[in-house]
């Protein structure tokens, strides 16, 4: 996506959780500084992708609250956040027997393992479960899209990357609609879709993601309170 475009899309959603969704968008945290965003730099050991430090730079994450779900079904990690998760998934996944072979291309989905280079999966979001949003620091023409690091093991193909996921974020509030959702593909399909658009349309023979039903107003068996994304059926 062209520069500007995460700055322009975390506008518009900002924007528009002021004004539909109050009690969602005061939990959103203020920017990282530079210093934040170094120790996370040095932390990972890796380069990051642009579109996510530069929403960093825009918004630190968000409160570890069931009303602050601003990435459907999850809450953004802070900074620190970030970096304790990337430890924790250090300490669980070293030498499991869940991890399969290493070598694959960014954006490869896995089911039922995960795979053997858990290093490169930098979460940035949790569902308040064993669920969180991943960026694919692996190599390949995909590295740095956003995929789903799933409790029971598996990776399932999100959004091409940070800069896309809000553009569809923000896109799907603004018009009322139900987000794109997560791109869910067939076990063995390949690499998430890095499609012209957000990637996140129906693909041939794949359910469409964008009509799937959703549950009450209870999520996590937290009741969604008035004025916040759940609420409206967004998280």
């Amino acid at each position: 996506m062209s520069d500007g475009a995460v700055a322009g899309s975390w506008a518009r959603i900002v924007a528009t959780l002021k004004e539909r969704t109050p009690a969602s968008a005061r939990w959103i945290n203020g920017p990282a500084d530079a210093g934040t965003l170094e120790r996370l730099r040095s932390e990972i050991g890796l380069p990051l992708p642009p579109d996510l430090t530069e929403w960093l730079s825009l918004a630190n994450g968000a409160a570890p609250r069931f009303d602050a779900l601003i990435i459907p079904r999850f809450m953004p990690y802070d900074a620190d956040r970030i970096i304790a998760a990337n430890r924790m998934h250090h300490q669980i996944y070293a030498g499991s027997g869940a991890l399969g072979t290493p070598g694959q291309p960014a954006g490869t989905e896995t089911d039922g393992w995960w795979p053997e280079e858990y290093r490169l999966f930098i979460p940035v979001a949790t569902d308040g479960g064993g669920h969180r949003l991943v960026v694919d620091l692996r190599d390949g023409d995909l590295r740095g899209c956003v995929m789903e690091w799933k409790q029971d093991g598996g990776l399932a193909a999100c959004w091409p990357g940070i800069a896309v996921m809000l553009a569809d974020i923000a896109g799907a509030l603004e018009h009322g609609r139900r987000h794109a959702g997560l791109a869910e593909l067939r076990p063995g399909a390949g690499p998430c879709p890095a499609s012209r658009d957000s990637g996140l349309g129906a693909q041939p023979g794949l359910p469409d993601r964008r009509t799937r039903p959703y549950p009450p107003e209870r999520r996590g068996g937290v009741r969604a309170a008035p004025g916040t994304l759940t609420a409206i059926g967004f998280g």
